[in-house]
């Protein structure tokens, strides 16, 4: 028999809307001074006209850039207002289990590069530090941002960045990110501590440079293991989520904690150097004050260097033989756990040429090279380890070629292709083409990515001290190609993305590891339109996509996101405010459900989620580099609207979050 979730209905949903839009909107409206703008990024460079104190933190001039490790192109930090109080961890169609910091799902397929051994199907990776994704920042002045958000039911994140250079040319950086989250219903705490430290050198000749970089992420996720009974949700003795029944209830452990956990930890190192060569010119200014060097190269030699550990470990204290019995048969006593702990160990080192061609000033540059890998995956049990060690070889090559000019045409390529061990044959491709057409015609790009990889080893190779599988299963395919078209004129953008997957890997409705032998077709579009008029702002996002009902994806065919705010300017342009509401809606479709044992999720075609809108409403407000905002969430749960995240897993009551952002220079 299918059941479905969620008691609203459409009619009510969309009274909903009306009424808070006609409550919210005039005293919104209060705030109105002159008309606005949509925002847009902005560089950090600060001004110190404005400065209206001397204490040692203060708002002077600095000159602050950005890159990520390998690239010329230097990457604007986000100072916009209109989102700024979104969650930072379910933009981009992602969702969770109804708790921030919890294992997090995704309706927006995309590409994994990665490819040969890997430990599991990441649920966990949107809250972690990656070394290819950190900040080398160049800065005249040490620089601060100090974020901070705190919600209810004792909600808090907390991230910190410092950067300051050493010398003209070295520069460090530090990270820290803090999350804890009781979350409203009981045993569903998270906290996770990520810390990055890393470093940018130039010689004084420009020939030599370096990166480095070393992350530490520690995730806790204590596991509930969702709602026991969904039908308890509307019962009115049950107003305290905190009191409802979970599915792990083990009131003698901890009223707080879960006696299930998944805890994962990973250190990451990586040395990125590069040594151009060819000669050096010393440039003076006109009155020979200033110099600079100039570096003209044609070739330069590239050595990337990383190393890696993984750990991922799962523990019941208070196991229940019910809940095991699609996996094994055992009657637990007392004093019986279930453990398990899974290991990657990677050190992974390559060596490129890089040549430079065409215009120095603006080249088609070209890496090519070898790489050579080692991967050890392990299950480790009562200090016994089973141990997997795999020696690969590969081949690797970048292409790009950055616009200077609106019209060029920018290029962008990466391959990657495994030639020996067992992940043989394994590879990536990467083409990305965009070009600006014209003011009217707007700005057009084109993909194709391509990724086969051997299946993760917590799919063929699992352990626990009670219950172990082995599988063998086959390289899963999977090929991309997408079309992006953006006319920024009209404030419209249009998406198209056909996925092909063959031999996909998955959890079927037992918790059981399957791999379809069908090839499976998705086609997903993301439109985007914004309206402007005067102050007023409205935007508007959808995705439509296009499934076969028994795709082994819980992905709803229609969803979209909406906001409609104001902003304007107050005391004088001294201070920024833009304020209010945000919707999300999505029709009905299978969600998943997620097993705590393997920490991933699974699919499932009894229970539906039906058709759902979470409304938020916000107020934003900007004094020169400091933004904060207030935000109240779930607006829905006034009217008795409760919304599920995936099967058994609720969202979270009605709450109210605050938040600021401060940018520092010293």
């Amino acid at each position: 028999m299918k059941k479905s979730l969620s008691n609203n209905t459409p009619l009510r949903t969309i009274i909903l809307l009306i009424v808070i839009l006609i409550t919210s909107c005039p005293s919104i409206a209060l705030w109105a001074q002159n008309t606005g703008a949509l925002p847009t990024l902005s560089s950090t460079k600060t001004d110190s006209s404005n400065k209206t104190n001397t204490a040692d933190w203060e708002e002077g001039h600095a000159t602050i850039s950005a890159q990520q490790s390998g690239s010329t192109k230097e990457i604007t930090l986000d100072t916009s207002l209109i989102t700024f109080h979104q969650r930072p961890y379910t933009q981009a169609w992602k969702t969770n289990l109804g708790n921030l910091g919890s294992a997090s799902q995704t309706w927006l397929l995309t590409n994994n590069n990665q490819i040969g051994p890997s430990l599991r199907r990441q649920v966990n990776e949107v809250y972690t530090l990656q070394a290819d994704s950190l900040l080398y920042f160049n800065t005249t002045k040490p620089f601060t941002i100090f974020s901070y958000q705190m919600g209810s039911k004792n909600e808090n994140l907390l991230r910190l960045l410092h950067t300051q250079n050493i010398k003209p040319n070295f520069n460090m950086a530090f990270q820290y990110h803090k999350l804890t989250s009781p979350g409203f219903y009981k045993a569903q705490r998270n906290n996770h501590d990520l810390v990055s430290l890393n470093a940018h050198y130039t010689s004084n000749n420009k020939h030599y440079e370096c990166w480095g970089a070393f992350i530490f992420n520690e995730i806790q996720q204590d596991e509930n293991g969702g709602i026991s009974d969904i039908s308890k949700l509307t019962d009115s003795r049950y107003a305290d989520k905190k009191t409802m029944p979970i599915v792990f209830q083990h009131d003698d452990y901890s009223t707080t904690r879960s006696a299930v956990t998944n805890v994962q930890k990973e250190y990451i190192f990586q040395l990125k150097q590069t040594y151009a060569l060819g000669h050096s010119d010393t440039i003076w200014n006109e009155d020979s004050s200033l110099k600079t060097i100039q570096l003209n190269s044609r070739f330069s030699l590239v050595h990337q260097l990383e190393f890696s550990t993984n750990t991922h470990t799962y523990k019941d204290l208070r196991p229940d033989s019910a809940y095991y019995h699609t996996w094994f048969d055992h009657r637990f006593n007392a004093l019986d756990s279930v453990f398990s702990k899974q290991t990657w160990t990677r050190f992974d080192n390559q060596f490129l040429l890089k040549n430079t061609i065409g215009n120095l000033q603006h080249p088609l540059e070209l890496q090519a090279g070898i790489g050579a890998r080692i991967d050890q995956l392990s299950n480790e049990l009562n200090n016994a380890a089973d141990n997997t060690s795999i020696y690969s070889n590969y081949l690797v090559a970048h292409l790009d070629r950055n616009a200077m000019h609106p019209n060029e045409l920018e290029v962008h390529a990466y391959g990657q292709f495994i030639a020996t061990g067992s992940a043989s044959g394994n590879h990536t491709l990467q083409l990305q083409v965009a070009k600006k057409i014209s003011n009217q015609l707007g700005n057009i790009q084109i993909g194709l990515n391509e990724n086969q990889s051997n299946a993760a080893f917590q799919f063929t190779n699992f352990s626990s001290n009670y219950y172990a599988f082995t599988k063998d299963l086959n390289a899963s395919l999977h090929n991309q190609l997408y079309v992006k078209w953006k006319l920024d004129k009209l404030h419209l953008s249009f998406e198209a993305r056909q996925h092909l997957l063959s031999n996909y890997i998955y959890l079927n409705a037992q918790q059981v590891v399957s791999q379809s032998d069908q090839t499976i077709a998705i086609t997903q579009f993301i439109i985007s339109k914004n309206f402007v008029f005067r102050n007023v702002i409205n935007t508007n996002e959808l995705l439509i996509s296009q499934l076969k009902s028994d795709d082994p994806f819980a992905i709803p065919s229609f969803a979209s996101k909406h906001q409609l705010a104001i902003q304007t300017p107050a005391f004088h342009n001294a201070m920024q405010l833009t304020s209010g509401i945000e919707a999300l809606y999505h029709n009905a479709y299978y969600g998943n459900g997620y097993s705590p044992l393997f920490q991933q999720f699974y699919i499932q075609k009894t229970t539906r989620i039906n058709n759902q809108v979470n409304i938020s409403l916000f107020f934003n407000v900007k004094v020169k580099k400091m933004r904060a905002y207030i935000m109240f969430d779930q607006i829905q749960q006034l009217l008795g609207t409760q919304n599920m995240q995936a099967i058994g897993y609720a969202a979270p009551d009605f709450s109210m979050r605050f938040g600021f952002n401060w940018n520092l220079v010293n």
